[in-house]
């Protein structure tokens, strides 16, 4: 398939229905979005995991995109975490997400996929949890991460929570900080899980001793203008770490925190082709034709 095909929209026609699934020794059920192809699948469920106080419809391009080729994405609400938790935060109803929700999201995911192996899925019957690939943003590209066997290792890196002067410091680290007293050093990766996206992740410090336990290929997608979660150190440096397992790094050029996520009912944004090619199981190089001419430009960035 060439990168004009894979900018299209496939050729199937495409359902959304939310589920509510319980979540073992977790009092509230998870919200899930399922976007799925009409008729049987033709490529491997995908599960999609929005970012800090984010919400699935920030993906539902992503989703409509793929499930348009073939493959039926599930975008689950991390409630503990999303738009309507920012919403009570800054009205003065809740406090800032509990660290455990760092653990509490892979949890939820796993929810997602213990469903469908018990065929419990609403509307997702005939799908099995198998060679699942599982794409996040930001806060979601780190669960992916966990998931794919990444490890919070102490490390003396760590104490540099408490230096807002360390020359090392940028803004995700008022996140990732906020992780470490329910980081634990245990592989939560899923084996169901074989291929992550992990786009705009925040990485350097959580994982900065626990990168190269990495144990599935892992696609990193930085942009280039992003303040949030910046290229350099979250991106291009931490990908020096992991293991040579089929692991690829793209840079976005002028790429933000928050113009690669794309809504319902757009294009699928400019991330659109690169996603399905991932998906699809094939690999990235500089022959694959990873971008829309029309939108922005990506490039590979050498390994070091």
């Amino acid at each position: 398939m060439c990168i004009r095909d894979r900018l299209k929209p496939g050729k199937f026609p495409i359902k959304t229905e939310v589920v509510s699934l319980t979540v073992e020794g977790q009092a509230e059920p998870v919200e899930v979005t399922l976007v799925r192809p009409v008729g049987p699948p033709s490529l491997p469920p995908v599960v999609i995991s929005h970012g800090l106080w984010s919400s699935p419809g920030s993906f539902l391009g992503w989703a409509q995109h793929l499930a348009s080729h073939g493959a039926p994405v599930f975008l689950p609400r991390h409630a503990g975490s999303d738009l309507n938790q920012q919403a009570a935060m800054l009205s003065g109803q809740a406090a800032p997400p509990d660290p455990q929700e760092f653990l509490r999201r892979p949890r939820e995911v796993k929810a997602v996929l213990d469903a469908l192996g018990a065929g419990s899925f609403p509307g997702a019957e005939g799908i099995v949890p198998r060679n699942v690939v599982f794409i996040g943003h930001s806060w979601g590209a780190t669960t992916a991460l966990q998931l794919a066997g990444a490890r919070s290792r102490s490390t003396d890196l760590w104490k540099s929570c408490t230096d807002p002067d360390h020359p090392k410091r940028n803004l995700s680290w008022v996140l990732q900080c906020s992780f470490l007293s329910a980081a634990i050093p245990d592989s939560l990766a899923d084996p169901r899980i074989t291929r992550v996206a992990a786009v705009s992740p925040p990485q350097g410090l959580v994982f900065a001793a626990g990168l190269a336990d990495l144990q599935v290929p892992v696609l990193v997608v930085s942009g280039s203008r992003d303040l949030v979660v910046p290229a350099q150190p979250e991106a291009l440096t931490p990908f020096s770490q992991y293991p040579r397992l089929g692991n690829q790094l793209v840079l976005v050029e002028g790429g933000t925190h928050f113009n690669l996520p794309a809504a319902a009912d757009s294009n699928g944004g400019p991330l659109r082709a690169l996603l399905l090619r991932w998906v699809q199981g094939q690999p990235i190089d500089a022959n694959s034709g990873l971008a829309d001419p029309a939108g922005l430009s990506m490039r590979l960035p050498p390994r070091p």
